[in-house]
């Protein structure tokens, strides 16, 4: 996110924290963790009361149950009872392994234990999973993707350089020096964009998930890439953000349509969704060339993203987040609170607590309530095989825990 995103993020906490009657609070720093080392982590006991929420969802679920959506993405093919997300694999927890000698890198391959995706009987999203992006979320994407898997490595940034280390995160191996973020893995290839001098995107790279041949597939400044349908999407800065894509191999370039400052961009079954900032950021759609563009609120947003024929987001003028249906279009609200930037997935709602000084806040799908898993502001969140990778906004370094907010490792 911008600095000028930040900004506005940090007023409209304080704005919804006067509103609401609660103090304000300010983030401390935690104290400095050794990489690759775990540390025990006291899970957070409170949860966040979420006015009127439990009524409201209970209201949702009457509303969406004889509307669930089916395991292929469209929106409205009901009929069917909801279903509770299974655990990925045996969704059994192993015991934690000795912790083996340091490699010659000097850091301890710690290893981690398996998560079970969190079960949970959410009516709205039948398979948010299923996000229409490839090669990791699309909420991952839109956070600057600093994390993926291909289902046995992670890859993720850290300290100007990509990694990647096991699932149980045995074999860290360093594969770029080069600054990154929006990591895809697709078929053996790792998808990046390189960070330049100037602290933006400014190649879009190719290269095997062993670090070789490694090939820039196009340059210039951009924001906002992600991978849908086969082809690289991004909004490219040299062109007023319009939409442009190109081939996985980085031929077929093109632009997409005239349309310009596509703000909070996210793409779903051959559309784009996007905040239009001339008239105040009210949530507009069309396809992705940029035709039938139409109008879908009359209120101000943010933090947009379209999961399973859903449209979450943050409504700027009563301070909640909404749930727009993207063939019906009706809206709902779904909590009184505000998420910024979320990343939905089977592991639930993750993202930036309006509430609470923008620290790491987490939710299952289809309950009233969740956790706050930091006491530190956070940003750049990526949601990988149950684990949430995160920069901490107090020392700049990047971590990862466990989706319920133990096991705290600095990468």
């Amino acid at each position: 996110s911008t600095p000028l995103d930040r900004s506005i993020k940090q007023l409209d906490a304080q704005v919804r924290a006067v509103l609401t009657g609660e103090p304000v609070s300010v983030p401390s720093a935690p104290a400095a963790m050794p990489p690759m080392v775990v540390v025990e982590k006291k899970r957070p006991a409170w949860m966040i009361p979420v006015i009127a929420a439990v009524a409201v969802l209970a209201i949702v679920g009457v509303i969406f149950l004889p509307k669930l959506i089916g395991g292929s993405g469209n929106a409205g093919t009901g009929g069917q009872d909801t279903q509770a997300v299974e655990p990925s694999g045996s969704g059994t927890e192993t015991s934690p392994e000795p912790e083996p000698e340091p490699d010659e890198g000097g850091a301890a391959s710690t290893p981690i234990e398996s998560i079970a995706i969190p079960t949970n009987g959410s009516a709205e999203i039948a398979d948010p999973a299923n996000t229409g992006a490839q090669g990791n979320y699309q909420g991952n994407y839109q956070n600057g993707a600093i994390a993926a898997s291909d289902g046995e490595w992670f890859y993720f940034c850290s300290g100007g350089a990509m990694y990647k280390m096991r699932l149980d995160g045995s074999e860290r191996t360093q594969l770029t020096d080069v600054d990154c973020c929006s990591i895809g893995v697709i078929d053996g290839y790792i998808y990046y964009a390189a960070i330049g001098s100037t602290g933006r995107p400014e190649n879009i790279n190719r290269m095997t998930t062993e670090g070789t041949r490694n090939t820039t597939l196009y340059s210039g400044i951009f924001q906002d890439m992600m991978i849908v349908d086969g082809r690289i999407y991004f909004k490219n800065s040299l062109d007023s953000l319009k939409l442009y894509s190109i081939a996985l191999d980085g031929t077929d370039m093109r632009c997409e349509g005239d349309i310009d400052g596509l703000y909070y961009l996210t793409l779903w079954n051959g559309k784009m969704y996007w905040a239009n900032d001339e008239d105040g950021r009210h949530l507009y759609r069309a396809n992705l060339d940029g035709s039938e563009a139409e109008k879908l609120t009359t209120s101000h947003v943010d933090s947009v993203t379209v999961v399973d024929g859903w449209i979450f987001y943050n409504d700027l003028d009563d301070h909640n987040m909404h749930l727009l249906n993207a063939e019906t279009l009706e809206d709902h609200k779904v909590a009184v609170m505000g998420l910024y930037d979320p990343v939905i997935s089977p592991y639930g709602f993750v993202g930036e607590s309006s509430h609470d000084s923008l620290y790491l806040y987490r939710s299952e799908l289809g309950v009233s309530g969740g956790n706050v898993l930091t006491d530190f502001e956070v940003d750049n969140i990526s949601v990988v095989e149950g684990y949430i990778f995160f920069t901490n906004k107090d020392d700049g370094n990047v971590y990862m825990m466990d989706i319920y907010g133990d096991n705290l490792v600095q990468l």
